[in-house]
This record gives C-alpha cells, structure tokens and sequence, in this order.
C-alpha cells in the first residue's frame, strides 16, 4: 500500500517516465510561459470582435450582445460560445480575433527562445519524456500555438505533426511510416530500418500554423494569414469543424493512441474536449493509470478523480502542492512545499533528484 512517505509519491510519478506513456497537455502549461488563457482571451475579443462585424447588421449585434452580457456575468468563455448561438460570420470574427491575440504571443516567445532570453519549462522534462530505444513519444495538445514544437526544436528532437514536404507541408498522414524509415547499410545488403526517435504531435483542435487553401487542402506553414488559418475556437460550430478534415482524421488518430497507451499523463489539462474525454474513459482505458499535474483543481478535474480506479493529483496548495493519490481502496491526500505543479520544479525535484 502507497503511504504518506515522498519517496513512495515520486515513485509513481517517475512511472510515467515510459515508451507507453500518453501525454496530454493543455493550456496550462502554455499560461506557464505567457500565453494568455480563456479570461484574456475573452476580454480581447470583447474588445475586437465589434471592429469585425457589420454593425448595421442586427442579427449579428444581438447574437454578440448576448455573448456579451454572458461573458460580463462571468460566465466562461467556453461555456458561453457553447450556449449562445452564432451565425458563420460572427464564428469567423471570434476565429479572426482569436488567432491574432495568440500569434502575436506565439511569436514573443519564439523570438525570446531563439535569442536565448527564454528557456521554456517543458523543455527539461521532454528530455526525461522522450523514449531512449527509438521510440516515439506521442504528445496530443489542444493548443493552438507551437510552444510544443519550439520545445522540441531546442532539444533537436523531430516533431511529426501529420504534415510532409518542405517549406508547404501538406496534410498526408498516410505518408508517417514512409516518412520515419532509414537505409542502414551492412556488409551483407542495405536495409529499411523504421526510425521512431521523434514526437508524434496530435493537434484536434488545430494550429496557429495550419492553414486551408481553396482546393481544400491543408498545410503547415509560419503565415500571418487569419482568413485561412486552421483552428477551431469553442462553440456550437466547433462540433461540426470536428467532423471534417484534417480533424476527423486526427481525433481518430488521437483514439487510436489513447487506445494503444498504458498510463495517461496530463499536464496543463483541463478536461473540456469531450469527444478525448469519452475515450479515456472507455471501459477497456479507464482503469489505466493517471497523472495530473495542474495548477487548479477544476470541477472537471475533481470529477475524473472520484471516477477513476488509480490516480494521482498534483495541483498548488498555498505556497507549496497538495497531492492525492487514490487505487483502490487507498485514499491518501498530502501537502508539498515544493511547488511540483509547475513542471520545472517537478522534473528537478522528482526527475533529476534535485531539492530546491
């Protein structure tokens, strides 16, 4: 049985350090490194979205005005493009505004990164993450910006978002096998060897740098374009965009994978896609193991605990962490000093064996 000693808590955390390990980040961890949340998110769009429609058209102003009054009632932002109905123009404008409050941040960060003024905080723990017998860690993100990737970049590991060729990528997930193979050569005959040394990067809700051309083709490139990028922002419509490609195809990839994983590993994530969510909790993939590591303890998150078989929680208590563990008939709850649900500080403490 677990006890109350550190030792035994970090033991299981160290578990997730695995070639079978599923991880999920959400927007947490993008907060970490700067990037606005939800809230601000709402508040720009308050302030934007009126400067993108047609104010003379009457229909769009009360569907706005009724996103409004939810919004100031402090209703959040998810909650309320769910509730409230709007047409495909005013569902552009939200999209419009979205990717240009975002993109402006994405770059900041790169730009700080490239120049060396940011180390990004995943970026540690990746490097324990990343499987040392060439296999392939599977990350799935609903993000929409490359924090991900530029984490990747610095650590020179290859990121496989689905998307193949040079400076345009194309959409072309059949092509992921092909893409990883190598000719090793011996002294008998040169051979096919699959490289699977790299992040497969799942992104069901798009991405600041996918875009759409008028042959409904889907692409990857760095382009300041909001009339053609590829995200889907909360709503009524966001179900319907879930059914087309490229993002039908990713959520059955995303299936596929929470499928085939032996423990789930959640960071930064706050349990709001549902169409992810009913999968992990299938029954063949609910009694797998659980990680979570979260500033807040949301309602959702709560919930996925009392549910789950074996778990543990790892979110900020005061100034240190408070952590809860449940398998089984074991409930234990305990307090940290250290700051573990910041991921720095976990992989230091916990991963390099580190006392801060």
């Amino acid at each position: 049985m677990l006890n109350t000693n550190m030792d035994e808590f970090y033991k299981y955390i160290q578990q997730f350090i695995d070639e079978q390990t599923l991880v999920t980040i959400g927007s947490g961890i993008s907060s970490a490194e700067g990037v606005p949340g939800m809230g601000k998110l709402a508040m720009e769009l308050i302030k934007d979205v009126p400067n993108l429609i047609t104010l003379t058209d009457k229909e769009k102003i009360d569907e706005w005005q009724n996103i409004k009054t939810h919004l100031d009632k402090g209703i959040d932002l998810e909650t309320t493009l769910t509730d409230v109905h709007v047409d495909n123009d005013l569902d552009n404008a939200i999209k419009y505004a979205t990717y240009k409050f975002l993109r402006e941040f994405n770059e900041s960060i790169v730009s700080d990164v490239l120049k060396g003024d940011h180390l990004l905080k995943i970026v540690p723990l990746l490097s324990h993450l990343m499987p040392r017998n060439s296999k392939e860690l599977v990350i799935i993100t609903t993000n929409y910006d490359c924090l991900i990737e530029y984490a990747c970049s610095v650590l020179g590991i290859d990121v496989d978002t689905l998307f193949y060729g040079t400076t345009i990528k194309k959409f072309q997930p059949s092509l992921e096998k092909k893409q990883h193979r190598q000719i090793v050569t011996n002294r008998a005959k040169p051979a096919i060897k699959i490289n699977h040394n790299f992040v497969k990067l799942l992104k069901p809700h798009g991405s600041l740098d996918w875009h759409s051309t008028p042959k409904d083709e889907f692409i990857n490139i760095s382009l300041d374009s909001p009339e053609t990028v590829e995200i889907i922002t909360p709503g009524i419509s966001k179900f319907q965009r879930e059914r087309r490609e490229p993002y039908n195809k990713i959520y059955d990839i995303c299936n596929q994978e929470i499928d085939n994983a032996r423990r789930y590993l959640f960071l930064g994530y706050g349990f709001n896609d549902q169409d992810l969510q009913d999968h992990y909790e299938y029954a063949k993939n609910k009694d797998k193991p659980i990680l979570v590591i979260t500033k807040d303890l949301t309602e959702n998150i709560q919930k996925l605990y009392d549910e789950a078989s074996t778990i543990m929680l790892i979110y900020e208590d005061g100034s240190g962490s408070n952590i809860k563990y449940k398998h089984l008939e074991t409930n234990i709850e305990q307090h940290d000093n250290a700051k573990l649900w910041d991921i720095e500080v976990l992989t230091e403490k916990v991963l390099n064996g580190k006392d801060n």
